[in-house]
Formats: structure tokens, C-alpha cells, sequence
């Protein structure tokens, strides 16, 4: 994602460097008015120690937004389909949790480092959808976690199944332009945005 940035944000305003949640690169104390976090909080390795950077590098009123890009799970049809055939993959990873209510990261929220440094969260969901197609679908599938870490051939398999969902429940697609193949993508994005307690 980072290369792609690179290569398509032409602005001086903008730069790039090396970090992660719990430690970020040469970011002065009290510099942020704001940090997002785009489907990329889960994967923190120490939550404790994210919350005290975040608070570390925000200004006295700054703001946290993290939010998810998902498709709509709940939806019947396709994307619902799809949703099944992934999971039996994601599954394997073994701490996999359906409901993005009950993945982990969660829990940072009840830490008392959380509740010295930040109010409680707020949570929403933004519903809407983008435009797709079969190609761009399975290309996004083959980014889930699991799915990106099969082996080649196997992942091959696994996107010619959904290929095949795609084409065998073509009638539960809401077409934008039939003759080019473009369709809704029903998206159901949980935003969580996070402010500093006044200090």
C-alpha cells in the first residue's frame, strides 16, 4: 500500500517513513492534530503500547480515527457468499473472529493505560457502496490475510471459486452498467474515533 502511495501522491506536503503503532518515526512529542489508522489497528502487536505513542505524538485536543474497509457480510447474495468461502480460510489462522465486534484489539479499550490517556471510544458504521467488478472483487479477496498467505497455486483455486460464486449468483448483483461488467459493492465501514482526555 505504501509503494502504491508512492507512486501516485505527487505533494511535498506529504512524506513517508519507516514505523508502527507502538513506536513512529522521528514524530515529535505533541505534533499530531489528528492520526488515522486505515484497516491496520488489529494488526498491532502491543496495544498498551500504541495507546501511550498515540498519546505521545497528539496535541492536547487531538483526535484518532481508525476505520475497517468491509464489505457487507450481512447482505444476501454474492457478498455474502463470499464472506462464507473466505471464512473458511480465515478460520485457520486460529484467533480468527467472524464479527469485527469481537476481534481483539477491542479489549485495549478497557485498559486502564487506555482510560488515563483517552475518553471512551466512539463507534459507527458508514454503509455505502463502491463500484466493482468480478476482477476488482477477487482482487480484493486475495488480499485478506489468509487468503494473500496461501500458496500461490492454492490461491489460485480459492479465487477461482469465488470467480465462480460471482457468476453462478450474478442475479443477486446490483448493476451499475451490466454491459461493462461494474456492480455495487455493498460496504459496511466501522469507524472508531478516539479522543485524548484533557490533561
Amino acid at each position: 500500500m505504501r509503494e502504491v502511495f508512492a507512486q501516485t501522491i505527487r505533494d511535498p506536503r506529504f512524506s513517508i517513513a519507516d514505523g508502527t503503532f507502538e513506536k513512529s518515526a522521528n514524530v515529535p512529542d505533541g505534533w499530531a492534530d489528528v492520526v488515522f489508522g486505515a484497516t491496520a489497528f488489529h494488526w498491532t502487536r502491543d496495544y498498551v503500547a500504541a495507546v501511550k505513542e498515540l498519546n505521545r505524538v497528539l496535541k492536547p485536543d487531538g483526535v484518532v480515527i481508525f476505520i475497517w474497509q468491509l464489505e457487507d457480510r450481512d447482505t444476501d447474495g454474492w457478498a455474502k457468499d463470499m464472506w462464507e468461502l473466505g471464512d473458511v480460510y480465515q478460520h485457520q489462522t486460529g484467533n480468527y473472529k467472524t464479527h469485527f465486534m469481537d476481534w481483539p484489539f477491542h479489549d485495549v479499550f478497557n485498559t486502564d493505560e487506555y482510560k488515563q490517556h483517552f475518553k471512551a471510544p466512539e463507534k459507527e458504521h458508514i454503509d455505502y457502496y463502491s463500484e466493482g467488478t468480478d476482477d476488482i472483487v477477487i482482487a480484493r479477496f486475495k488480499t485478506w490475510s489468509k487468503i494473500a498467505s496461501l500458496e500461490p497455486q492454492k490461491q489460485s483455486e480459492v479465487a477461482q471459486q469465488l470467480k465462480d460464486v460471482l457468476t453462478s449468483r450474478a442475479d443477486t448483483k446490483q448493476w451499475l452498467d451490466k454491459e461493462k461488467g461494474t456492480f455495487k459493492v455493498p460496504m459496511h465501514t466501522p469507524v472508531i474515533t478516539i479522543r485524548r482526555v484533557s490533561q
